[in-house]
C-alpha cells in the first residue's frame, strides 16, 4: 500500500503504544477515548478531502457531452451517456440503497452493535 499519508494509521495505535510504555491501567480509557476521537476527526478530514471528487466527476462528464455534441450529435450523445453516467449511477444507488438498508436494519433491530453507537456502524 502506498500512500504518503501514513498518519493515517497512527490513532489506533495510541492504546497500543500506551500499555507498551508502561501506563496504569486506569489512564488507558482516556487514551482509547484519545484515539477513538482522533480516529473520527481522520474519518472527517478524508471525508471533507474528497467531497468535490463527485462533482468533478460530473464537470467532466458534462464537458465532454458538450464535446460529444458537437462532433457525433444524438447518437455519440446516447452512447457517452451511457458508458459514462448509467453504469456509475446505477452502481452509486446500489450501494446507496444497501448502505441505508443497513443503517436501517442496525437502528431498528436494537442490537448490541446499534448500541455501540454511530460512529462504530459507519466505520464498519
Amino acid at each position: 500500500m502506498r500512500t504518503r499519508r501514513a498518519w493515517l494509521f497512527s490513532a489506533p495505535l495510541l492504546p497500543v503504544l500506551a500499555r507498551l510504555c508502561g501506563l496504569p491501567l486506569p489512564a488507558l480509557p482516556a487514551v482509547n477515548a484519545l484515539a477513538g476521537a482522533l480516529t473520527a476527526l481522520e474519518v472527517l478530514y478524508v471525508l471533507a478531502a474528497h467531497v468535490l471528487v463527485p462533482f468533478q466527476l460530473a464537470a467532466a462528464a458534462c464537458r465532454e457531452l458538450v464535446q460529444a455534441l458537437e462532433l457525433y450529435r444524438l447518437l455519440a450523445l446516447g452512447m457517452s451517456l451511457w458508458s459514462q453516467l448509467a453504469v456509475p449511477l446505477l452502481f452509486l444507488v446500489f450501494w446507496l440503497a444497501l448502505f441505508s438498508l443497513r443503517l436501517v436494519s442496525y437502528a431498528v433491530a436494537g442490537s448490541a452493535v446499534a448500541q455501540q453507537g454511530l460512529l462504530f456502524v459507519l466505520l464498519s
